[in-house]
């Protein structure tokens, strides 16, 4: 092996170690942040009140992986897919996106998710961001229903 492929093989194993470690520490941020605005919205919107969520909050910037060009509004460019299958280390979440940031739309119920994206046995993950989901939103019940067609696109991704 010359020093030229071993310096390579450093820089990759160092590279991507270094993703999985930032992907863990903003996933937890991430996923309280998520928790904690969640249960305050869905309990807000079951009492009628409408949530004091009129600003766009936001968690930790989707990353770190490159972002991909030719993103469509939600889901992965074309000749790529949701990565959900623990790849190397990366793509950490079971469904392939997570929600980056709500407090969108009509009634403050919309928010915007990262797609972790790749291609058919390749680990070079690029993530897409989306456009605002339910932005219609305003109960609890158009919230679930749009949960629940994600979750549907995403298993069948």
């Amino acid at each position: 092996m010359s020093w030229k492929e071993l310096g390579t093989k450093l820089d990759d194993q160092v590279g991507k170690g270094t993703e999985r470690i930032t992907r863990k520490i903003t996933r937890r941020d991430a996923l309280r942040a998520a928790m904690l605005t969640g249960a305050v919205t869905v309990g807000a919107v079951a009492l009628g009140q409408r949530p004091a969520l009129a600003n766009v909050r936001c968690g930790p910037p989707c990353g770190p992986s490159p972002f991909c060009s030719g993103c469509p509004n939600l889901g992965c460019p074309s000749g790529k897919r949701l990565c959900k299958n623990n790849c190397q280390g990366l793509c950490n979440w079971p469904h392939g996106f997570w929600v980056y940031c709500t407090g969108y739309g009509r009634c403050g119920q919309g928010y915007t998710i990262c797609q972790d994206c790749h291609s058919e046995g390749s680990c070079n993950v690029c993530i897409c961001l989306s456009g605002v989901v339910c932005a219609d939103c305003c109960s609890a019940a158009d919230v679930l229903a749009e949960q629940q067609a994600l979750l549907a696109m995403a298993d069948a991704n």
